[in-house]
């Protein structure tokens, strides 16, 4: 077990080492930026965003797995690949542009919009190019060059556009061209990269062909899982405009800084499980356990948390011109939980070689969210005058459904009667906590928060939701990635 915990802690550390600059700098960038432009200009960009997120996922075809995929097969094949991948991207984003132009003009979206999404298309195209060389780094196995650049592109445009807002009062078109800006960096840093590994190889047009057939069965996964994430916005924009996108986004990119804890915990999880589902079946069940019961005890207070002062926060950092995304965050608290325990199935299940069955899963909550989404955007609009509020709505009622049918998909044995009762325990302080935020909302939002914490924490410590066992390995968690982080000197000593 020490073993486990120092492997977890490690990977651990360095996962939040490698995150933790860009991560602020987003949290920074969703504070300011939409404050400073408003709902209906940062309803826009993120627009433009979302509808290029789905393009550039039709454009890569699925070649970059493909492309990593075989350089880490045989590594002699980059310079090839490479080219090849380039020449195929050059040809798929002609037809992308071309889609993409097509569907705007058929929603017959303002000049201001469709001058937007042209510059966005641009870093599509320098993000493209950098992706094709992220995916030779990657099979490469040199994902510190990847590192890099996306600390490059994460820090030149946060600067230049907390700049440009501040100091210049710039509009969302400026942004959108720094947003640019940053994908070049993106670019200039892993081509550079790449290119002290291997040459440039000019590509053959006879070699794009394969290539795309080679990518075909992986696009399938990444537009689902794209589709899944961007279409709230796409309906929303399409039935009652940009404002509403603004209002949406600004919701969702906070409910985003908070999945920082179940990805990094997931992923320094993974190759532990990996091991164990091969060589140590009753471990991997043990591990699978008691990363429920976290999963869950870190869910609470932060979903919760989250809906009990979510009116209050809005109104705090974007004023009450942004009152409407209010509502939309305080459901996406409940949604929290639902979304920590479904990262954690998805990767049971990537351990235990049950993938596809989640891809089926995800499919269908995407049909189920576009259908919702048609149909009860004007509903929401027409009850409680913000039809955004249905983003919130469609995200709650497909992540539970994903929690429910993903608890049948995961091997049996994996849960107990412990980790229902540790659920129940762990949910009862959660809404006394909630209770205690509510009793206290018309305090500064630090008063609700603090007391509501430690009302959380009481519970869990009074009710003895976490066994003495469990606390132990928290415990070493959390000093070895602190002291990986170099925040604490010396070595924390594991027994």
């Amino acid at each position: 077990m020490t073993s486990n915990v120092q492997i977890i802690a490690k990977n651990i550390g360095a996962l939040m080492s490698s995150q933790l600059l860009t991560w602020s700098l987003t949290l920074l960038l969703t504070i300011v930026l939409p404050r400073q432009l408003g709902p209906a200009q940062i309803g826009q960009f993120y627009l433009a965003i979302s509808l290029w997120a789905i393009a550039t996922v039709l454009c890569k075809f699925g070649t970059d797995v493909a492309v990593t995929r075989a350089i880490a097969r045989a590594p002699e094949q980059a310079p090839r690949l490479v080219g090849a991948t380039l020449a195929a991207r050059a040809l798929t984003f002609t037809g992308g542009a071309v889609a993409v132009g097509c569907y705007v003009a058929l929603l017959d979206y303002p000049p201001a919009v469709v001058g937007i999404v042209a510059v966005v298309g641009l870093a599509g195209v320098f993000e493209l190019a950098a992706d094709a060389f992220m995916s030779a780094l990657r099979g490469l196995e040199r994902m510190e060059f990847i590192s890099l650049g996306l600390v490059a592109n994460k820090l030149v445009y946060s600067l230049l556009a907390l700049a440009a807002v501040l100091i210049f009062d710039a509009s969302v078109f400026w942004i959108a061209w720094l947003y640019v800006v940053g994908s070049c960096a993106l670019l200039a840093v892993v081509a550079r990269s790449y290119l002290r590994l291997h040459p440039l190889v000019l590509p053959s047009l006879r070699e794009v062909a394969p290539l795309l057939r080679a990518g075909a069965p992986y696009l399938l996964v990444s537009l689902i899982v794209v589709v899944y994430n961007e279409v709230d916005k796409q309906v929303i924009a399409a039935l009652i405009g940009e404002r509403a996108v603004g209002y949406y986004t600004t919701a969702a990119t906070l409910f985003s800084t908070v999945m920082f804890v179940p990805v990094t915990l997931t992923t320094a999880l993974f190759p532990l499980m990996a091991r164990s589902f091969d060589n140590a079946a009753d471990a991997l069940r043990r591990i699978n356990r008691k990363s429920f019961n976290i999963m869950f005890l870190v869910g609470i207070p932060v979903g919760f948390g989250m809906m009990a002062i979510a009116p209050a926060l809005i109104s705090l950092i974007y004023g009450p011109e942004f009152a409407p995304a209010g509502p939309i965050l305080a459901l996406m608290g409940v949604v929290v939980v639902f979304v920590y325990l479904n990262i954690l199935i998805a990767q049971i299940l990537v351990s235990t070689e049950r993938v596809n069955r989640w891809t089926i899963v995800l499919g269908i909550a995407t049909v189920v969210t576009i259908v919702l989404d048609i149909l009860l955007v004007p509903w929401s609009q027409r009850v409680f005058n913000n039809g955004a509020l249905t983003g919130a709505i469609t995200f709650l009622i497909t992540e539970a459904g994903q929690t429910m049918v993903g608890i049948f998909l995961i091997p049996r044995g994996t849960l107990t009667w412990l980790n229902v009762t540790t659920a129940a325990r762990a949910l009862f302080a959660g809404l006394v906590m909630v209770g205690v935020c509510w009793l206290t909302r018309d305090r500064f939002i630090l008063v609700p928060v603090l007391l509501g914490a430690a009302t959380y924490a009481g519970l869990i410590a009074a009710l003895r939701v976490v066994p003495g066992e469990d606390v132990q390995t928290i415990r070493q968690l959390a000093g070895q990635a602190i002291a990986r982080l170099g925040l604490r000197r010396g070595q924390t000593r594991i027994t």
